[in-house]
């Protein structure tokens, strides 16, 4: 039988949506900062869990070019895009709004749309050109420096791994988050887009929760840890 046969999902005793989806890349996100409804019960979480994504990073390169024509098709004809500037971002790094500026115009275009006109899997990421710098900014003694990727070292459980140029980006733990940075940076004439996750980012990580049935997390307490507040009760 079935352990979770007649049993739903319940806040305060009533059920609930149970939002779920594939890969977080490192957090979920509010419920109010994705789709503007107040709950409790969906609130960010750094997905500690998520060892193992069903969705690894990714990157996606596109020339001006290509991004002019597929903005214009969709109804935003700014003419050549001269930038892509993510202006609002969500607890977990999401893009919630981004501002695109061509020869013509300058636009403000939903995080969710450009997902949809670019054909990305999530809205987590990060807009890279050839006038970005490989470089990571650290802090130490209370400052913040940049650190060159190129003859860099990691520092890891198990000793030193040398951070190669043949890797496409780099994942960093941060304060309760992932961060990617590129290895590389395009060419003049690209935008790369690197980004985490799959999904619209609210409730429960398919990949944390595998994770956590692994180290042997129960459904109750995997519940629990993706929905604040909700338990499993009898239908």
């Amino acid at each position: 039988m079935i352990a979770t046969a007649g049993e739903i999902v319940t806040s305060n005793g009533k059920p609930i949506d149970a939002f779920f989806f594939s890969t977080s890349g490192g957090a979920t996100d509010e419920i109010m900062d994705i789709w503007g409804i107040k709950s409790p019960v969906y609130r960010g979480i750094f997905d500690i869990y998520e060892k193992n994504p069903e969705k690894k990073p990714w990157i996606f390169d596109l020339t001006t070019d290509e991004v002019s024509s597929m903005l214009a098709d969709a109804g935003y004809d700014v003419g050549k895009v001269k930038s892509i500037e993510p202006l609002i971002l969500t607890q977990s790094g999401r893009v919630y709004r981004a501002r695109i500026k061509g020869d013509k115009k300058s636009v403000t275009v939903a995080g969710t749309k450009l997902r949809s006109i670019f054909g990305f899997s999530d809205t987590k990421f990060r807009v890279i050109t050839a006038d970005d710098t490989d470089t990571v900014t650290i802090l130490a003694d209370d400052s913040y420096s940049g650190l060159k990727l190129k003859d860099s070292y990691a520092i890891t459980a198990s000793g030193t791994v040398k951070l190669t140029e043949s890797l496409d980006q780099y994942i960093l733990i941060t304060d309760g988050n992932l961060f990617n940075v590129p290895a590389s940076v395009p060419g003049p004439g690209v935008f790369r887009f690197i980004g985490m996750g799959w999904g619209h980012g609210v409730g429960m990580s398919q990949s944390g929760a595998n994770g956590m049935a692994q180290e042997g997390f129960d459904y109750r307490q995997i519940i629990e840890f993706y929905y604040n507040g909700a338990k499993a009760d009898p239908w």
